[in-house]
């Protein structure tokens, strides 16, 4: 009796699961509704915006994120990103400009006091700036700190004096990336970005986005502070929804292509990106809307007008201080009739991106530079994600009904 028992237990496991196997299988899976597939691309995609009312939430000395009606409140916005970075379970990759943000530095300087990784990437900078990296050097950070010289090889005439390493993202877990056009940065003597600027930060676990960011990084923290990264291209693609194209300092040696309008020999040549990258511009049919705190590309600005005459319908906001700057474009663009807003010049409009056709955002550190394109380390993302393209779609409208008409770039 007792053996019958020890052969019928199995036995009957193994019905058991067979049906349960059966029931399951047989059973229709209902298909995700279309809230659902939103809600699911909201989480892997969120933008934080930043603007002018960051100023009156900072000087309320009551003020508190759960109840401020502020909707672009920066303190919320900050406490995101430091409650993301704070949650790291192993490693935090930190590639910046400049990270002189208090709060931002803590929540790295906890993680390395609670046993987590954290590796960096900065440009030479300041002494305050330098403050921060000796600090997360002693308390165990892996810190690469990239020389800011032009590299040997460049012809006299496009030598620049100060390169910049102009990232500003971080990867934390290899999962989850912060990037934008923000600095991590609150201070007098540096760009205030989380108090007064327009700007912003996307916060992003596409797959495929992250990969691009981590193995960029990895390249960068391992080639050392003389340059010595590895060679090749990121050119922009068909396809995801979105990519990064990646700048590095050697894009220099391409800087004399530019001016040539030719390619050379180089199998990187970046002039081949810069190319590609305009082409986005040049190829709208209905309409560009430019919201930059830089612009002084003469074959951007020569484009724009040529779309603008031929009926393409252009907007350009900028920022009123830069406007006036050497090789500015937008004194051309007022003078040829492109519809210009601009601001005063007690805040900065920090952002960088262009929409083209509403279709797709060009997006990332760089400004609209020769330097940012030939020179510095920088990043620019090509957005063709629906949700992402509205959001930034809605915000440069809601800027464009704030800023007053200019119609000279003097105030």
């Amino acid at each position: 009796m007792d053996s019958w028992r020890s052969i019928g237990l199995p036995v009957a496991g193994v019905s058991l699961i067979s049906a349960l196997g059966y029931y399951c299988l047989s059973r229709p899976v209902k298909a995700k509704s279309p809230r659902q597939k939103r809600l699911k691309k909201q989480q892997e995609n969120m933008i934080l915006f930043f603007d002018e009312s960051g100023a009156k939430c900072y000087s309320c000395p009551d003020h508190n994120i759960s109840t401020c009606l502020v909707e672009q409140c920066p303190l919320r916005h900050l406490w995101k990103i430091v409650k993301i970075v704070s949650e790291a379970r192993y490693t935090v990759d930190v590639c910046l400009y400049s990270l002189t943000h208090p709060d931002l530095e803590n929540a790295f300087l906890n993680l390395l006091k609670n046993g987590k990784k954290v590796r960096c990437v900065f440009g030479m900078r300041n002494d305050e700036e330098d403050r921060s990296v000796k600090l997360l050097r002693s308390e165990g950070a892996f810190v690469t700190v990239k020389d800011r010289h032009s590299p040997a090889t460049v012809p006299s005439k496009f030598v620049i004096p100060y390169l910049l390493m102009h990232h500003k993202f971080v990867i934390v877990d290899n999962r989850i990336l912060i990037t934008g056009s923000m600095n991590w940065t609150t201070s007098v003597s540096v760009i205030q970005s989380f108090h007064a600027n327009w700007d912003h930060i996307i916060i992003s676990t596409d797959k495929f986005l992250v990969s691009q960011f981590v193995e960029e990084f990895e390249c960068l923290h391992a080639g050392g502070a003389g340059g010595d990264e590895k060679t090749y291209i990121t050119r922009p693609t068909v396809g995801p929804s979105l990519q990064a194209i990646f700048f590095r300092k050697q894009s220099l040696l391409c800087r004399p292509d530019a001016n040539r309008k030719k390619k050379c020999d180089r199998p990187d040549c970046m002039f081949t990106v810069y190319r590609a990258v305009l082409h986005h511009i040049v190829s709208a049919s209905v309409s560009i809307d430019i919201c930059v705190q830089q612009l002084t590309l003469e074959d951007v600005g020569n484009e724009l007008v040529l779309s603008h005459d031929n009926g393409i319908k252009i907007r350009v906001i900028s920022d009123r201080a830069y406007a006036r700057g050497t090789g500015s474009q937008i004194p051309y663009f007022i003078k040829e009739g492109i519809p210009v807003h601009m601001k005063s010049d007690q805040e900065t409009v920090h952002h960088k991106f262009i929409i083209v056709d509403g279709k797709t955002v060009l997006s990332g550190s760089l400004n609209w530079t020769m330097q940012s394109f030939f020179g510095n380390y920088e990043n620019l993302l090509v957005i063709r994600d629906a949700d992402l393209v509205s959001e930034f779609q809605r915000e440069f409208e809601r800027l464009w009904e704030f800023f007053p008409t200019a119609n000279s770039v003097r105030a």
